[in-house]
């Protein structure tokens, strides 16, 4: 079968080239009709071809054959009588006007003669490519039939000329209403406004709305003042149904595009107008004032620049982005002009329109209408200085230094940032003076210094060192973390290991932000200065981001480059996490686990004790901690289930009696025991990370237990515990291992 199936398909391909190449003339039908057919199903590709060739010669004396096929039960020779049918077709509408006509009469014959229904529609089909005039009585006679009217009116609607209108026309009355509906969109879509007439009495169907509306649809498409006056005579006389108004705003609508693309710019421009003010919903107002721009042009100002001010945000929209692409110039002037007093929410589309349209005498546009805002707040200038900078065009820097002397703080901001993104290191001084003036003021403090890192950004590729002095100014007049984080940040991105003296004291500063953030830049560099003599520099600085990072890729990559110095680090135990458990799991029954206790947590635990649970025994069994951040990944070591909990105990030894803090992580439900008391619980669903909860507790001196419940819905399941003192400092305590357990 997917032989005869490929088979068909190489037909496919024969018969197109043969059906759009064939010469003009007409060779003789060679060779038995039948045996013809019955070659088309061979599975010998050149049989098969050589059928197809013959066939494409003989014309419509091949049409009857063929289409019996179509009703047989081989399917495969139905599919390939179908292809070569077609064709056949396609090669007739090639060969002219005699050999369409032709082909349409031998179609139209099969149609009439009993046959399948699927094969009579798609045959009428094949008619609607080559019917001409002398197909319409036959296609119209067919408009009655419910079975094929449709198809029937796909045909005549594809035909040309008053013949086939005339037809279309006469039959309605008969046809039933889903192809009356059909006939009347397809008489309208002629646009001939000698039928205008026609559809006069189906606008008076009372009892069928749709052949009303339909009759009404098809009138929009017909540019004649007839049609004009039917259609304008519904719109004023349907003021109280807004349904039925709405529906006629739309044809009135659709009539002045016929209108104007039939040339009648002049009644086009009226209906616009009409519709700019008239209409009912914001959306025809767009349509009318659309409309006006396009037969208009720059005579439409006025009416855009009405738009712009008015209170319907959409049609101010519409009418920005039409004085974006407005032809003539003064445009952008008008639209300057109209700033200080359009809606705060337009101006920014204003301002961008202006800039789009690159008029020559934009900076003077701009700078003219900034001087004309002189008394307006300063937080509205700063939102046109904002849109102006968004741009980066280097025309506006001047007025963008001169904002940096503004009294207003936003005013001040906007102009600092738009100056950054111009990225000029002639503006550096500049940035640099607001930025020690303003060292108390936290908004144009922190533009300014954003803007000097865009600058030392775009010296960056091709003046490291340029850069590098850049960053180290701005560094001394950051104030808030986040200022600071900024510029750690770039300095590391710059990839100079210059950059390390001014990263490496924020690594011991108290805030962990800015620490996180000085471990991410100074990693890089320290891995560049590994090799030769500075490679116990890079030692230190990769042994800190080691053990301040919480990043675990970071930490990782940290990690693997010390080993390969042959550095070995003890990631966990520096950070005070507890490395050795003992695991008893899993159980199943995360509800069931949060209620009860199959281990006793206020008893000591017995190691060498077995468990049972729900018919199942458990053991206690050791795992060494080896994740770098302190995580026992219980979907790795235990099981890989969800609905399951887990105990896990482990012994650490004090030297003395004192204050601590357990730092705990856990995906999902965590429970914690200190020396058979509970000290923490946290019931529900989340994601692990590193200390998500502090908790204090007391150590006692000598052996303390440790007992944890963790417990799993589904996703992830892991838990991390590690033991600081109150400053956040690492404890280093003994634990107790397989060999030294107690």
């Amino acid at each position: 079968m997917q032989f005869l199936t490929d088979s068909i398909r190489s037909i496919v391909s024969f018969v197109i080239v043969l059906a759009v190449l064939g010469a003009p003339g007409r060779a003789e039908c060679v060779g038995d009709l039948k045996d013809l057919v019955a070659d088309l199903a061979s599975t010998d590709r050149s049989v098969r071809e050589q059928a197809a060739t013959a066939l494409m010669e003989c014309g419509t004396d091949v049409v009857e054959p063929l289409t019996a096929l179509l009703d047989g039960e081989d399917g495969d020779a139905a599919n390939a009588a179908r292809l070569t049918l077609a064709g056949l077709v396609q090669r007739s509408v090639a060969e002219g006007d005699r050999q369409r006509g032709a082909m349409a009469e031998a179609l139209l014959a099969q149609v009439r003669a009993e046959r399948p229904l699927l094969t009579r529609r798609w045959l009428l089909r094949q008619v609607s490519y080559v019917a001409g005039d002398r197909s319409v009585p036959a296609l119209a006679e067919l408009l009655g039939d419910a079975d094929l009217g449709d198809m029937a009116l796909f045909a005549l609607d594809r035909i040309p000329g008053d013949l086939a209108c005339e037809a279309l026309m006469e039959a309605a009355p008969r046809a039933l209403v889903p192809v009356r509906l059909g006939v009347i969109h397809a008489v309208g879509r002629r646009g001939d406004p000698a039928t205008v007439r026609w559809f006069l009495p189906f606008l008076q169907d009372v009892q069928n709305e749709l052949i009303k509306t339909a009759a009404a649809q098809a009138l929009a498409r017909i540019p004649d003042p007839l049609a004009l006056h039917v259609t304008w005579r519904s719109l004023a006389e349907m003021p109280g149904d807004k349904q039925l108004r709405e529906r006629a705003i739309v044809n009135y609508l659709e009539l002045a595009a016929t209108f104007l693309r039939a040339g009648d710019r002049e009644q086009a421009c009226v209906m616009y107008a009409y519709l700019y003010r008239q209409g009912l919903r914001p959306q025809y107002r767009c349509a009318g004032l659309a409309g006006l721009v396009e037969i208009e042009g720059v005579a439409a100002l006025p009416q855009l620049l009405e738009a712009t001010l008015g209170s319907q945000s959409d049609l101010a929209g519409v009418a920005v982005e039409a004085l974006a692409g407005l032809d003539g110039q003064g445009v952008s002037a008008a639209m300057a002009k109209l700033i200080p007093s359009a809606p705060q929410e337009i101006r920014p589309g204003l301002v961008h329109a202006i800039l789009r349209r690159g008029e020559p005498a934009t900076v003077q546009v701009v700078e003219s209408m900034f001087a004309a805002m002189k008394s307006t707040p300063g937080v509205e200038r700063a939102e046109i200085v904002k849109t102006l900078g968004e741009s980066a065009d280097t025309r506006f820097k001047e007025l963008y230094l001169r904002t940096t002397g503004a009294a207003s703080e936003e005013l001040l901001a906007a102009g600092l940032s738009a100056l950054g993104r111009l990225q000029d290191p002639a503006t550096l001084p500049r940035l640099l003076e607001v930025a020690a003036q303003q060292i108390e003021s936290a908004i144009p403090r922190a533009a300014a210094i954003a803007a000097c890192v865009r600058v030392g950004e775009g010296l960056a590729a091709k003046e490291p060192q340029e850069a590098l002095q850049a960053y180290e100014q701005v560094l001394a007049f950051a104030r808030s973390d986040d200022e600071k984080k900024l510029v750690i940040d770039r300095l590391g991105r710059l990839g100079s290991t210059d950059a390390v003296a001014l990263i490496e004291p924020f690594l011991d500063r108290p805030s962990s932000e800015l620490q996180q953030a000085a471990a991410g830049a100074i990693a890089p560099l320290a891995m560049k200065l590994a090799g030769g003599e500075t490679r116990n520099e890079a030692v230190i600085l990769l042994k800190k981001v080691v053990f301040l990072s919480t990043n675990p890729g970071l930490v990782q990559r940290a990690a693997a480059k010390l080993d390969e110095l042959g550095v070995e680090v003890d990631v966990p135990v520096r950070k005070g996490y507890i490395k050795n458990f003992w695991l008893l799991g899993p159980l199943t029954g995360r509800d069931e686990l949060r209620k009860i206790d199959l281990v006793e947590p206020t008893a000591t635990i017995d190691l060498k004790q077995t468990v049972i649970f729900a018919n199942e025994e458990f053991t206690w069994r050791h795992y060494r901690l080896d994740h770098l951040l302190g995580m026992v990944d219980l979907l790795r070591v235990v099981a890989r289930a969800n609905d399951v909990g887990v105990y896990a105990f482990a012994q650490v030894k004090s030297p003395e009696a004192r204050e601590a803090v357990f730092e705990i992580g856990s995906d999902d439900d965590v429970f914690c025991w200190l020396n058979q008391e509970l000290v923490f619980r946290f019931e529900g669903g989340r994601g692990w990370t590193a200390d998500q909860d502090s908790v204090k507790v007391n150590l006692k001196s000598g052996i303390n237990t440790i007992l944890l419940k963790v417990l799993n819905g589904g996703g992830g399941w892991a838990f991390s515990l590690r033991v600081t003192d109150g400053a956040g400092h690492p404890l280093s305590l003994s634990e107790a291992t397989p060999d030294r357990l107690r």
